[in-house]
């Protein structure tokens, strides 16, 4: 039998990698499109609310503070996790592909 019949560990994420290749230059500038939106807009309400009344928008900050944070944390231990769970994930993928892949079926 040839080499390649038989797939790598490496050939499930060469095949996901093409598979989304296509698609990753536009979300990638979708992303910073809506960053740079919101960050306009944020300006704006901020030069409005400070012109309104600074302590309004000092209230609105301190009040948005613990759910700030509270996203930041999330996110921080959402990353870790799946910093930890991506070696695991490809070698299920891998052995998926063995048991029940198109090459063996």
């Amino acid at each position: 039998m040839q080499e390649q019949a038989f797939p790598t560990p490496a050939s499930g994420v060469s095949i996901r990698a093409g598979q989304e290749a296509p698609n990753r230059a536009t979300t990638v500038l979708t992303s910073v499109l809506q960053a740079a939106r919101g960050g306009i807009f944020l300006a704006a309400i901020a030069g409005l609310l400070f012109a309104f009344n600074w302590w309004v928008a000092l209230i609105l900050v301190i009040g948005d503070l613990p759910g700030a944070i509270v996203r930041i944390r999330n996110a921080w231990a959402q990353f870790q996790w799946d910093r930890q769970r991506t070696a695991i994930e490809r070698q299920a993928h891998y052995y998926r592909i063995l048991l029940g892949g198109h090459y063996f079926v």
